[in-house]
This record gives structure tokens, C-alpha cells and sequence, in this order.
């Protein structure tokens, strides 16, 4: 199973977020799990053992509003479903 997180929010909601890695990575051991963040809170992962990958992108806004497709641009990678966190 391939798992893949969007993290857009600040440093504090990161942090708060940390827990429910381990918590996935506990309930499935096997799974791919990586994070999509900015480059501003991306480095809270750096050597998380729950997480298989960051990727990481400059936030590009426009009238407040995230380009995801240019996130997905910059991290270099397409999905073609990803699952929506909601914590937070």
C-alpha cells in the first residue's frame, strides 16, 4: 500500500502531526508512507523512521490560493489518487 500525505500548514501544525506517522506506521508496518510539504516545514521529518520520503515543494500562491499542480510539478513525482489528511 502507497500512502501519500499533504502537509501545507505551518511548523506547529507539522509537529502535531508527527504522531500520526508512527500511528500509521504502526497499524500498517509494510506501507510506503510519504509526506508531501513545503519547504518551510519539511525538515520536521528529516530521519523520521514512519516516514519513507518527503517530497518538497516551494509554495506558489495566487490570490491565496496553492497551485498543487506546480507542488506536484516541483516534487517531481505524479499521483494519480491521493488521500487527503484531514488532521488538524
Amino acid at each position: 500500500m502507497k500512502i501519500l500525505l499533504l502537509k501545507r500548514d505551518k511548523l506547529g501544525d507539522m509537529l502535531l502531526t508527527t504522531p500520526m506517522f508512527a500511528l500509521l506506521r504502526q497499524h500498517l508496518p509494510d506501507a510506503q508512507i510519504d509526506v508531501l510539504a513545503n519547504t518551510y516545514n519539511a525538515w520536521v521529518l528529516d530521519g523520521n523512521p514512519d516516514v519513507n520520503r518527503v517530497w518538497s515543494y516551494q509554495r506558489v500562491k495566487e490570490a491565496g490560493r496553492i497551485h498543487w499542480t506546480a507542488a506536484f510539478a516541483q516534487a517531481g513525482r505524479s499521483w494519480t489518487c491521493v488521500p487527503r489528511n484531514t488532521i488538524g
